[in-house]
């Protein structure tokens, strides 16, 4: 009997750890979905072991390297209206998502010189653009 005791004590831990994970990455979502000023604050408890427990820890980690990037649609039109142009292929060309964080995200292109769309004058830039709302 004891075999099953302990059996059955395992399968509740197994359920009270994938319960743990459930609700730490509900968290997560939460924390990006209200914006940057959640996500920092994400952040600082991901390093906070003596407040989170270590599930939480791990799944608050993501808010440091893994954070979702905004639709492409949207990021665009924050820099055509930064740009205060309505068609950014006359300035860029293959822009590209590089990489995304909490505050921004980060794209390449090639930047044409002059409207020109001559290989020889086009420069590879990156393009740093803030997560829309951020005040």
């Amino acid at each position: 009997n004891d075999t099953t005791t302990n059996s059955n004590d395992d399968n509740d831990d197994k359920d009270d750890i994938a319960k743990q994970r459930r609700h730490a990455s509900k968290l997560r979502q939460a924390l990006t979905n209200l914006g940057p000023a959640f996500v920092k604050a994400g952040q600082q408890l991901s390093i906070r072991p003596d407040l989170v427990s270590p599930v939480v820890l791990k799944e608050l980690q993501k808010l440091c390297d893994a954070v979702e990037p905004v639709p492409d649609k949207v990021a665009m039109d924050v820099l055509k209206k930064e740009l205060q142009c309505d068609d950014l292929s006359t300035i860029f060309e293959d822009i590209q998502l590089v990489a995304s964080a909490s505050l921004g995200q980060v794209y390449k292109a090639q930047l044409r010189q002059n409207g020109n769309h001559s290989d020889q004058t086009k420069k590879d830039v990156a393009i740093k653009i803030q997560r829309p709302d951020i005040v």
